[in-house]
């Protein structure tokens, strides 16, 4: 895959940085608007939160972690599941997710939001991925960058722990632990998805048993008597006895017919191959 093609990813990407950029710029007024609220969807019908939760809001570190992702490691699943497939994909798990939610916590007032689940998913199905498909191992940092993207986000997080409270990151560590089972949860239908199409492409390709043939003792009187049977024996004999037989020159002929004698006698031959036999003796002479 072309490094400097234009993917879905790198331009969504690019679109969710500068929409969370701007929502750092007037304090959170995006994220109150796109979150997920089992309330608002309810209430308010507000459907569009079902779909735009996982890419808004969120921390400085989540937005890097989002972006280094995207950057390189989203185009490989991409490329792997298919470019029109890929986004309608990325966009049916958030809701699936986020329907389940709501339905799960509908007594209740959550709000969820956040870059960092939807990146582990990214990060967890590519490296699930990664093991089973030699393509994805080929020429790209995709595993290094995200490797050093996630250990600098738990770093960073671990160092806020620190100073401001397990409280302070519990959110992020929620809903990157969620879009860890949900990765693991979607490589293992693709993976039985692909075992599937393997196993019914093995099938078709089986080789058939060859038929054997009964031998001339073997073919019972009833068998001679039924229309059919007789039919298609007739038929082939006549086939056989029109076919023309094309030879490249006079002694590919002459080699044909010689072998010919040799496993079936001189009585095997036919009139036109005796002529055939007798003048090529005279023109050799």
């Amino acid at each position: 895959m072309n490094r400097n093609k234009i993917t879905f990813s790198l331009l969504f990407a690019l679109f969710i940085g500068v929409i969370n950029i701007i929502d750092f710029s007037i304090a959170g007024k995006l994220f109150s608007l796109f979150a997920l609220s089992t309330e608002k969807i309810f209430v308010e019908m507000e459907f569009w939160r079902l779909f735009s939760y996982p890419f808004f809001g969120g921390t400085v570190e989540g937005l890097l972690l989002f972006c280094g992702i995207f950057f390189f490691v989203s185009p490989k699943i991409e490329y792997f599941l298919g470019k029109k497939i890929y986004p309608l994909f990325l966009f049916l798990i958030s809701f699936v997710v986020a329907a389940i939610t709501t339905i799960v916590f509908n007594s209740k007032n959550i709000i969820i939001g956040g870059l960092e689940g939807v990146s582990f998913f990214i990060f967890t199905l590519f490296m699930m991925l990664f093991v089973k498909d030699k393509h994805l191992r080929e020429k790209q940092p995709a595993l290094s960058v995200g490797v050093c993207t996630v250990i600098f986000w738990g770093f960073f997080k671990y160092y806020l722990a620190k100073t401001n409270g397990i409280e302070s990151v519990l959110p992020s560590i929620v809903i990157s632990s969620a879009g860890v089972i949900i990765g693991l949860l979607v490589y293992l239908q693709i993976y039985f998805l692909i075992q599937s199409r393997i196993k019914k492409a093995k099938m078709r390709m089986r080789p058939m048993k060859k038929i054997k043939l009964p031998d001339n003792e073997e073919l019972s009187f009833a068998m001679f008597n039924n229309p059919n049977f007789k039919a298609i024996v007739a038929n082939a004999t006549a086939k056989s006895a029109t076919k023309k037989i094309e030879f490249y020159d006079d002694e590919e002929q002459l080699n044909f017919i010689l072998d010919k004698i040799n496993e079936s006698g001189k009585e095997s031959i036919t009139p036109e191959e005796l002529s055939f036999l007798k003048n090529y003796n005279r023109n050799d002479c």
